[in-house]
């Protein structure tokens, strides 16, 4: 379990930021900077079925293993969308390219890692089509050349 006490400053206070948002927002923050650990902190405490989704299948296979790692869950426990497996779990990991055309509905919560990379029609289009209690996006270049991160 990831404790609260050993999260940095800077994560207590953009998990405090968030709740007060409403549980949706973005975390902004460079490379290395405690991005995924706090995103996984905001996973463990809401305790809902949760989607991660990320652009590649290697991020799939890290995340999978970093929230077992740090959630002291088994790699087992961790679903994963993607590279050929469709394995919907209370915590999933997905590839973007995976669940364009997916339901996912069944999932409270969703975490866009390299939140930039979907804001295109195809890439957002799971996104608006779901109603997700809790959204949070994680990211280390907001802006967009072609304006959609807005």
């Amino acid at each position: 379990m990831i404790e609260h006490n050993m999260l940095r400053d800077w994560q207590k206070s953009a998990y405090v930021k968030w709740l007060m948002g409403g549980c949706n927002g973005i975390y902004l923050g460079c490379t290395g900077s405690g991005k995924s650990i706090a995103a996984m902190y905001c996973v463990q405490e809401k305790d809902v079925p949760t989607i991660i989704v990320v652009p590649t299948i290697a991020l799939m296979n890290q995340w999978r293993e970093e929230i077992a790692k740090n959630m002291d869950i088994s790699l087992d426990a961790v679903g994963a969308v993607g590279d050929g497996q469709k394995d919907l779990k209370k915590i999933t990991v997905a590839v973007i390219n995976s669940v364009r055309n997916m339901d996912l509905s069944q999932f409270d919560m969703i975490v866009l890692d390299e939140a930039h990379r979907y804001g295109s029609l195809e890439n957002i289009r799971p996104i608006l089509q779901n109603r997700f209690k809790y959204k949070l996006g994680l990211t280390a270049t907001l802006k967009r050349s072609d304006g959609r991160h807005k």
